[in-house]
This record gives C-alpha cells, sequence and structure tokens, in this order.
C-alpha cells in the first residue's frame, strides 16, 4: 500500500510540474520534476521503499522509451 501511495504522490508531482511548466515556460520540464522529486525527499515520511529493478523499468524506462520512439523521425530511423 505504501508503494502505491509513492506512485500517485509521484504521478501527482508530474501533474504539478506541467502546470509551474505553464507558468514558467523558460525552465525545462525535467528541471522541475527534478527540484520537484528532490525537494519531496526531504519530507520525513518515515517510508523505506526499496526499488526493485523490474519496477523501475517498467514505471520510468518502459514509458521513456515509447515517448522516444513515438517522437522518432522515421526519414531518420
Amino acid at each position: 500500500m505504501e508503494l502505491f501511495i509513492m506512485i500517485l504522490v509521484l504521478l501527482a508531482l508530474i501533474g504539478v510540474s506541467n502546470v509551474i511548466n505553464r507558468q514558467l515556460p523558460s525552465l525545462p520540464v525535467p528541471l522541475i520534476q527534478i527540484a520537484l522529486g528532490s525537494a519531496i525527499t526531504f519530507l520525513p515520511s518515515g517510508v523505506h521503499l526499496p526499488l526493485e529493478p523490474e519496477l523501475f523499468f517498467l514505471l520510468f524506462i518502459a514509458p521513456l522509451l515509447y515517448n522516444d520512439g513515438k517522437h522518432t523521425p522515421r526519414s531518420e530511423l
């Protein structure tokens, strides 16, 4: 259950980063997300969640690869 709540918090932070990006379009979204992610680590939650490699691949690497593949020009491929 703790893992599910942390994933929901991270998804909420992605939404917050999009709102901040609309207010400050000069800042790149990855920098905003890094800042929000490092800011949330300073909150005292008392939850320690070990991140398993399979879960990391599923939640982060697979969507990033899909997004890059979707936006790759076919003529350059």
